[in-house]
């Protein structure tokens, strides 16, 4: 597979204006019954998603529980809005506007999906080095291929809990 035209969601989403996103998470849940055919994984293992599979799965994650401002109301959510989050700011702003927002995003999405019996630990083993460069914000990680393995791997946790789940809101959290 060829690392650099798998996974663009994040270029398709920078500036996009996605309309037709869930109010609440009971619609979610409802657009989430309608796509579950994408969610499916195929030989029981959600890794074996194609990439067109995982871009639909982004889209529909994207477009469902990612609110236009603020944080998300679901994991699923909140997990994808964190990757771009921390792509944007890398990439665009060369960390020029790092803050506790940002570590609060990195440690989320680092906590998250290592406590998650999905991901392989091979997989959990990479997502912690990945992280940890993120976090390294004096020096912005500006390619895509790092952000795109932790999309992957949030994508993967997505896939195996297809139902909204719900997050408190942190209020610690400003980004």
């Amino acid at each position: 597979m060829q690392a650099a035209g798998i996974f663009f969601l994040g270029r398709l989403l920078k500036g996009a204006r996605l309309a037709g996103k869930a109010d609440n998470i009971d619609n979610a849940a409802n657009a989430a019954d309608d796509a579950v055919d994408v969610l499916k994984p195929q030989g029981g293992a959600y890794s074996n998603m194609t990439d067109d599979e995982y871009r639909e799965l982004g889209r529909f994650i994207w477009q469902t529980y990612v609110p236009k401002r603020g944080q998300a109301g679901t994991v699923q959510g909140e997990l994808l809005r964190a990757n771009e989050k921390l792509r944007d700011e890398s990439q665009r702003n060369g960390n020029i506007n790092w803050d506790e927002g940002h570590e609060i995003l990195a440690h989320y999405l680092l906590e998250t999906l290592t406590a998650a019996t999905v991901l392989a630990e091979e997989a959990k083993a990479q997502l912690r080095l990945d992280i940890q460069r993120i976090l390294d914000f004096e020096n912005p990680y500006t390619k895509d291929d790092l952000f795109d393995r932790i999309e992957r791997s949030l994508l993967d946790w997505c896939a195996a809990h297809p139902e909204p789940v719900p997050r408190d809101h942190d209020p610690n959290l400003h980004r």
